[in-house]
């Protein structure tokens, strides 16, 4: 058994369904981005470093970013697949701070590294996700206006049917119960998204709250798992690549209207939560592609 490294991809999702092939040597490959794999019909085998994988229809997978894998058939078998490589970076860069969306890939990326690669859903579970991504393909391939938000709403459809699986809540329950420093900082979070165009100040954060300024950045780093700076920065940066997918505006004029007080600091932002330019994801169109 050997290895090979898959050509890497820096889109938020790309989607495609395909036909799996009978595999003389068995050569597993990694990807930068997570794969997720439904079995539409058929059957067929994954094989990981861990061992193989019997696969049926109706049954999903799921690949962390670089870790080895490679799916294959018998001769005498057919087996179609649904597959999505979400490259998280970006696609987080877009969705933003998403507790469900953060919460179900870190239990799949988790239980693909201790051995688990084959998610145990229930077949309905399995079958709606399968048909999200079925859309999501559909959406790619007709390329209607908007198709790349609704590919990514289907996405994290996905993702909230599988958190919403009876054998994942069970394990997951605990993490989305509200808490009391949840409840004091929904102000702070309701009032960053209607004022991040403009200075934030973290005393009135803390007032807001209802807690010291030293306090605050506590209770905020830990409810969060970020500083309120890089919140508010992930905030700007994400209406940044709205302005820049929906508008002409120019990229100084996006800088201004997000909340930057520099186009040197915006470009500097921009790229360390995308990996793009501003200019490159303007030009290129790496949500369209």
């Amino acid at each position: 058994m050997s290895k090979d490294r898959f050509s890497p991809t820096d889109r938020p999702l790309h989607c495609f369904e395909t036909e799996l092939i009978p595999k003389s040597a068995v050569v597993l490959h990694e990807h930068d981005s997570h794969e997720l794999f439904y079995c539409v019909e058929g059957k067929g085998f994954q094989h990981t470093e861990n061992g193989m994988y019997e696969m049926e229809a109706g049954e999903f997978y799921f690949f962390p970013a670089g870790q080895l894998h490679i799916g294959s058939r018998a001769e005498d078998e057919f087996c179609r697949v649904a597959v999505v490589n979400l490259h998280a970076k970006s696609f987080l860069a877009e969705v933003g701070r998403d507790e469900v969306i953060h919460r179900v890939l870190d239990y799949l990326s988790d239980r693909a590294w201790e051995g688990q690669a084959r998610v145990n859903l229930l077949a309905e579970t399995a079958r709606a996700v399968g048909e999200l991504f079925l859309r999501m393909i559909r959406e790619t391939r007709q390329r209607a206006p908007g198709y790349a938000t609704a590919v990514r709403l289907f996405m994290a459809e996905a993702l909230l049917t599988i958190l919403r699986d009876p054998n994942v809540l069970a394990t997951q329950r605990a993490h989305f119960r509200p808490t009391p420093a949840r409840e004091r900082l929904s102000g702070v979070f309701h009032f960053i998204e209607m004022n991040y165009m403009n200075p934030i100040d973290v005393n009135q954060m803390a007032r807001l709250a209802c807690v010291s300024r030293s306090h605050f950045h506590a209770v905020f780093k830990r409810e969060t798992g970020q500083t309120l700076v890089e919140y508010v920065t992930g905030v700007r940066v994400r209406s940044a690549m709205n302005l820049l997918q929906q508008t002409r505006q120019p990229i100084v004029a996006v800088a201004q209207n997000c909340g930057f007080a520099s186009l040197s600091h915006f470009y500097h932002c921009f790229k360390n939560l995308t990996g793009h330019t501003p200019k490159d994801y303007a030009r290129n169109g790496y949500h369209e592609k």
